[in-house]
């Protein structure tokens, strides 16, 4: 074989499977303490993805990820820490999208800010809501990015709070153009960060394995993991 890696079992301390394989991706063959798990040949079987049953290890799975271009090892359910699609590494990907709903709050909230000002001289509860919004999505992006899942939930949990607190203001109040505007645009980001769900559940499954996590925020996720069935 032209290479090898070991890839550390993120649930099982101190234990690790080799993988060696041939310039290309052509053949691939993996170990555990020197055991032969399972081999793979051919590039397109790889970026697939193939599974093996071991009697020692339960559920082996392997797949060859295009960006990059990496061996993804997953074994009993859980990633290799040094995976590249790592569920942690793949929910930082929201974090982009808390810090685009950050700035258009910002940007909402100074023009109407403005506008309140100079013809009313005091500040709305639109406009108190909205600053709510800039912190809990900062918030959120911030702590995505260094690896928590709980703030997934908690700008998740705003924005569908903000939502509906926009459709109530529509249905009793006011149903002019631009809220629903608003609404419907808020509706496709809820749409866009639910796909985010499974990585975000899947991160709170692992961190419990990395160390560091705060035990009640376990008992959290497990409450919603629960109740939104997903991740396992």
């Amino acid at each position: 074989m032209d290479f090898q890696k070991n890839y550390p079992l993120l649930h099982l301390p101190n234990e690790y499977i080799t993988i060696q394989w041939k310039r290309g991706y052509q053949s691939v063959e993996l170990y555990h303490k020197e055991r032969l798990v399972g081999s793979v040949t051919g590039y397109d079987v790889l970026l697939e993805g193939v599974q093996f049953n071991d009697a020692e290890l339960g559920l082996i799975e392997l797949k060859l990820s295009e960006h990059p271009i990496a061996l993804d090892l997953i074994v009993a359910g859980f990633h290799s820490p040094v995976n590249a699609s790592y569920p942690t590494y793949e929910l930082k990907v929201a974090a982009r999208i808390f810090w685009v709903l950050a700035s258009l709050s910002i940007v909402i909230g100074l023009s109407y800010g403005i506008l309140e000002l100079t013809f009313t001289g005091a500040i709305s509860t639109t406009m108190i809501l909205n600053l709510v919004a800039i912190f809990t999505y900062s918030t959120s992006a911030i702590f995505i990015q260094i690896g928590h899942a709980w703030a997934y939930y908690f700008g998740v949990g705003f924005h569908v709070l903000f939502t509906l607190t926009l459709l109530f203001r529509i249905i009793f109040f006011d149903s002019n153009l631009g809220i629903l505007y608003i609404v419907f645009f808020q509706l496709i980001v809820l749409i866009i960060l639910s796909s985010y769900l499974k990585n975000a559940s899947d991160a709170h499954r692992h961190r419990k394995f990395e160390g560091g996590g705060w035990k009640f925020l376990d008992k959290i996720y497990d409450i919603l993991d629960r109740m939104l069935g997903a991740g396992k």
